[in-house]
């Protein structure tokens, strides 16, 4: 989830970041959202 990056379209990066959530679903929200704005 660090190494994700937005790189092409929003949407593109919004479906992998998902993606990836769905594979820790222990994660707190606060450390969800912390990640989706770092990889902005």
């Amino acid at each position: 989830m660090r190494q994700l990056k937005h790189i092409g379209s929003i949407r593109e990066y919004v479906e992998n970041f998902f993606m990836l959530v769905l594979e820790v679903p222990w994660m707190d929200e606060k450390d969800k959202l912390h990640y989706f704005m770092k990889g902005l």
